[in-house]
């Protein structure tokens, strides 16, 4: 295997157990809220401004599609290819890039199996204003942002060299 080959290898695996250790972390969270928080029991306060609040969410972020379950398995599916295309495509595969990658796959993966599962996404975490989250939204978005900042970063140091 050439080395181009290798690396491309070394980056998807990086990928793939960031992925699959979000996956795990986020259906073992909203295991435990189906068992221990049924939906409708009175909100659990954890912290200060933070509870613990087990919603069915059939929509994304903020309720958007609410009720297109398989539009949003779609949309969850085309994610998934186009971070494998980053990926495989990143020229510099920096590891911070790849588990950033892993962990947006993860999160949609943690909310593409409640989808499948039960029609709808499990949310739990509230915050007040905010919508109820979980720890699969919590993964999208901080990868999101790091796969920006990373890049920023990265062009940044090109322009400098």
């Amino acid at each position: 295997m050439s080395a181009i080959g290798r690396r491309v290898i070394s980056r998807l695996r990086l990928v793939a157990i960031a992925a699959v250790l979000v996956t795990l972390f986020d259906q073992l969270s909203k295991a435990v809220v189906i068992r221990k928080l049924p939906a409708g029991d009175a909100p659990v306060g954890i912290l200060p401004y933070v509870t613990l609040d087990h919603v069915s969410n059939t929509g994304a972020a903020f309720s958007l599609f609410a009720g297109a379950r398989w539009m949003l398995v779609l949309m969850a599916g085309i994610i998934l290819a186009v971070i494998v295309v980053m990926a495989v495509k990143h020229e510099r595969g920096d590891r911070l890039s790849m588990i950033a990658l892993g962990a947006i796959a993860g999160g949609a993966m943690g909310n593409l199996i409640d989808r499948v599962r039960f029609g709808a996404v499990t949310d739990f975490i509230d915050i007040g204003a905010w919508p109820t989250f979980n720890v699969a939204d919590i993964c999208i978005v901080t990868g999101v942002a790091l796969v920006i900042i990373q890049s920023w970063r990265l062009r940044t140091v090109e322009e400098v060299v």
